[in-house]
């Protein structure tokens, strides 16, 4: 299988492998239990979540909330920062 000439863009899932993104997503659960006025559960029964929607996460983390406090929760808040380049990607991505 070849590549194509007229290929402008890849795409990458580099989260994992590139960028470890489980400090932000800890810190993202850390703003959602303040917002409720709750403890943040322990970092491995949050990071057990991941790959659920948000409403799923919260009913598994919440099951005595009512659904307006989950719903709470799950809303989406901007990050207070972003995520960090891998070393040389942004070099990489502009060569060529």
């Amino acid at each position: 299988m070849g590549v194509s000439q007229d290929l402008t863009l890849v795409v990458f899932d580099i989260d994992g492998t590139l960028v470890d993104s489980r400090g932000m997503i800890l810190d993202g659960f850390t703003r959602a239990f303040a917002a409720i006025g709750r403890e943040r559960p322990a970092p491995a029964r949050l990071l057990a979540q991941v790959g659920l929607s948000l409403p799923e996460v919260m009913a598994r983390l919440l099951p005595e909330a009512d659904a307006e406090t989950r719903a709470r929760a799950a809303c989406r808040r901007p990050m207070p920062r972003p995520a960090p380049a891998p070393p040389g990607l942004i070099a990489l991505t502009r060569s060529g």
